[in-house]
């Protein structure tokens, strides 16, 4: 039997090419991993992405330098550059149409499988040599890590705070006027902009001491001490909603652990963000901002909510989905929502979340 070898195309999508990768790993032995790049992508480091997502620690991973626009120059240096008898198990969904193209009049004159991945669809599709069942279903799911891997990012995880029976009732309570909301602002703003730095530094150590009528509001929120930590105001003053979107999604999309994150706080080249709730489902990934309120002070949020997606988006590939969650109602044809389709981001407001099979859309 001869020996396998993977070929991949490299480009800036590098998800397709980690699917497959996994998907034909958890198959076969590979002997060797061939990617075929240029040095534009190389500058990005793509290649090295695709190899820490789809977690290859094999030794024999080999990039060739290819141009993006010339088929014969192309066809050319893979005839110097590939020997050996082996099984050729090439993808040809990156690159350019060109690399492609080469790609597949090269190996199609060896001992090779072709394939293609359509973009959004858990398949992939032989293209040679030719079968009548062509299409393939992709069994591998990829992880929320494996993901932002892929992409090049750093991710570090957060965690719930308060239990999922804690958090769905202050649900509840809010979402039925049982909470001064007022004090809470007010909560808010002294805990985070009254002398920033002492209070920043004691609520670190877990020792800010509350007055007695601050007590009671903590208390609404299953919070029940004299002294407070930092974790417990970002509860009261927001977390509370993305833990119970995140315990909601978790539980009806029936997603396991690695699949999904918290206060997900990701880093890449040098630029931070956190982003409340993501988690990927049948291979894509989605990207949710948490807001009990599209206002603050009076003051609309909701351009910087629809700016920080849309950036987002664009890091993240073809296979991320945005939404925002938010308590306050927006109606189907408002400036809102219209604004926020244009950028290709979903909202999910008061109605939608409190309808139970509203939140099973998020599939769709």
């Amino acid at each position: 039997m001869s020996k396998k070898t993977i070929v991949s195309i490299v480009s800036d999508q590098t998800i397709p090419n980690v699917l497959f990768i996994k998907e034909i790993t958890n198959k076969y032995k590979i002997d060797k991993f061939f990617f075929l790049t240029t040095e534009g992508i190389e500058k990005k480091n793509k290649t090295a992405h695709i190899i820490e997502g789809a977690n290859i620690t094999h030794k024999e991973n080999i990039k060739i330098l290819v141009p993006e626009d010339n088929i014969k120059e192309m066809e050319s240096i893979l005839g110097e550059k590939i020997r050996g008898s082996y099984k050729y198990i090439v993808n040809i969904t990156g690159g350019t149409k060109m690399m492609a193209i080469a790609a597949y009049n090269f190996f199609k004159e060896r001992d090779s499988e072709i394939y293609y991945l359509p973009v959004g669809k858990n398949i992939y599709k032989k293209l040679h040599p030719y079968s009548e069942k062509r299409e393939k279903d992709l069994i591998f799911r990829i992880t929320l890590k494996e993901y932002l891997k892929s992409s090049g990012i750093d991710v570090k995880l957060g965690k719930l705070h308060q239990s999922k029976k804690n958090t769905e009732m202050v649900f509840n309570k809010f979402t039925n006027n049982k909470i001064d909301k007022e004090l809470i602002n007010i909560i808010r703003k002294e805990l985070r902009n009254t002398n920033k730095k002492k209070i920043k530094k004691m609520l670190k150590k877990g020792e800010y001491p509350l007055d007695k009528e601050y007590i009671n509001i903590f208390k609404e929120f299953g919070i029940e001490k004299e002294k407070i930590s930092n974790y417990d105001v970002e509860y009261i003053t927001g977390g509370w909603f993305e833990e119970y979107i995140f315990n909601r999604i978790k539980s009806e999309l029936k997603i396991k652990n690695d699949y999904i994150g918290i206060n997900v706080l990701i880093k890449r080249e040098d630029v931070d963000s956190e982003l409340d709730v993501m988690f990927t489902y049948d291979n894509a990934l989605y990207v949710i901002e948490c807001k009990t309120s599209l206002k603050n002070n009076g003051k609309s949020i909701f351009s910087d909510t629809i700016y920080k997606l849309s950036a987002l988006k664009k890091d993240f590939g073809l296979f991320v989905k945005a939404f925002i969650f938010t308590l306050d109602e927006v109606k189907e044809n408002s400036a809102n929502r219209k604004r926020a389709n244009y950028f290709g981001i979903n909202i999910f407001d008061k109605t939608s979340i409190l309808n139970k099979k509203e939140i099973f859309n998020l599939r769709s």
